[in-house]
């Protein structure tokens, strides 16, 4: 995009800088999306008149305000403007989110494309967990145009184990065949359905597809839905209007609703108060974020894992924790010359005063946990506090059994469950030393039969899956 140096017989340092002629502006954007290639929204909106007298905005629903203080409620709104290329004219010339369209978003599948999964996947050969029955069941009740998907990826967060045996066996040259014919029975199915088909590649997404194939089969999931499925229905949230078959599975396994529009689907995965060093307006809002979620979600403060990780809360407090998850702070690139440092999440927790204060002993700095329990590290806090946030009784630093090769000096685990499993932070993996402690540990428990759970920092973000059988 080139310019001349002079506008309107002016030098263009004289140009004042606080808004831009709106004919250039225009001029501008036009040029930028044609040199990207874009196809322009319907009618250009908002940089050309709308075919409707007033163009959308998101807006809070009553339900979703009366759950936010004002200054957060004015963050939320303000950081929506932006958001007006989303929108088209749609059903019956009503406003309309444009991922409303007529496209299935990822990890979708119609009713004619299951249809034809149905007739071109083998039996499903695919060895699932025992607990994929239960899960799939689970996720149909919430969207059987998910279901298959959603599932598969909440087996892989569950049982990692399971899917390195499948990712490393003989399903890939099966998946790949399977795709392969798949692909001579999409001629008859409406153009919408057959983009949203696999289609190849070497992502790993032919493999997804395939269990998740099995899946369908396995289920027996409804091919009915295709009312379902075209139905518009408006954002409990922000009111904006939408179809199921817009939102991916991924984000319906994020949130575990199919009540939010794709724009708010987005805003909890992706936040809208992004940290880029500059003096923002939200910080108290973010600050209000991280204690709502600390008090209700974690019983103290949740790591960037925890955050992420999907939203699996009582159905009472589900629209608190989809608002919450939209405000928590994000890391961004920074401005150019910002005006502060930017926060990492440690320092956003300490601003929200949500640490409390650590304790000086003969072996360093403790952490005290929510419940009172003295941690080494906030590894370590975020664990106690997830077990004293879901009532699973734990006692700290429990002894190992004597044995004088293994154990002569005294091991002690990070703490005991009542059902007498052993429980370990194990937050300095990588050093020969703690390395071969941690060995030693394991052989201990293998020879007294000590039920042994392993906890890792990358497994923070999945802690419900491995605490599964001591939650209620």
């Amino acid at each position: 995009m080139s310019h001349s140096t002079e506008r309107d017989g002016r030098a263009d340092s004289e140009v004042p800088r606080s808004a831009p002629p709106r004919a250039e502006l225009d001029a501008d954007i036009k040029e930028l999306r044609a040199a990207l290639g874009l196809e322009p929204p319907v009618d250009d909106w908002p940089f050309a008149a709308p075919r409707f007298s007033e163009g959308p905005r998101r807006r809070l629903t009553e339900v979703a305000r009366l759950l936010l203080p004002d200054h957060a409620a004015e963050t939320l709104e303000r950081e929506w403007r932006t958001t007006g290329w989303w929108w088209m004219p749609g059903i019956d010339n009503e406003w309309e989110c444009s991922f409303a369209s007529d496209r299935f978003a990822a990890g979708v599948w119609g009713p004619g494309l299951r249809a034809a999964v149905s007739r071109t996947r083998k039996s499903a050969s695919v060895q699932f967990p025992p607990s994929a029955g239960e899960r799939l069941d689970r996720w149909s009740s919430i969207s059987p145009m998910h279901a298959a998907h959603v599932t598969m990826l909440e087996l892989l967060e569950a049982d990692p184990q399971w899917w390195d045996t499948v990712r490393h066996g003989d399903y890939v040259v099966a998946a790949d065949d399977w795709v392969s014919r798949l692909q001579d029975s999409l001629s008859g199915l409406p153009g919408d359905e057959r983009r949203s088909a696999p289609r190849g590649g070497s992502d790993g997404s032919n493999l997804l597809d395939y269990a998740a194939a099995g899946l369908v089969q396995l289920g027996g999931l409804a091919l009915t839905d295709a009312a379902t499925a075209d139905a518009v229905r408006q954002c409990v949230i922000c009111d904006t209007p939408y179809r199921v078959r817009a939102l991916s599975a991924h984000e319906v396994y994020t949130v575990g609703s199919t009540q939010y529009c794709p724009l708010c689907c987005a805003d909890v995965v992706q936040g809208v108060l992004h940290d880029q060093g500059a003096m923002d307006p939200w910080a108290n809002t973010a600050i209000w974020a991280i204690r709502t979620v600390s008090a209700h979600d974690f019983s103290g403060p949740p790591s960037r894992e925890q955050v992420a990780a999907p939203l699996r809360g009582p159905r009472e407090r589900h629209l608190l924790q989809v608002l919450t998850r939209m405000l928590i702070p994000r890391d961004a690139e920074a401005v150019f010359q910002p005006s502060r440092k930017q926060r990492s999440w440690t320092e956003w927790l300490a601003l929200a005063e949500v640490l409390g204060e650590g304790q000086r002993q003969s072996r360093g700095t403790w952490i005290t946990a929510t419940d009172g329990h003295l941690c080494r590290s906030m590894f370590e806090r975020h664990i106690d506090d997830f077990m004293t946030h879901y009532d699973i009784a734990h006692n700290p630093e429990p002894q190992y059994p004597y044995d004088a090769g293994l154990n002569p000096a005294g091991l002690r685990a990070d703490w005991q469950l009542a059902d007498g499993t052993f429980v370990e932070a194990l937050g300095l993996t990588g050093t020969s030393e703690y390395d071969q402690k941690v060995e030693r540990k394991k052989a201990l428990a293998s020879r007294f039969n000590v039920p042994l759970l392993l906890i890792t920092p990358a497994d923070l973000g999945r802690l419900p899956h491995l605490f599964a059988p001591w939650l209620v």
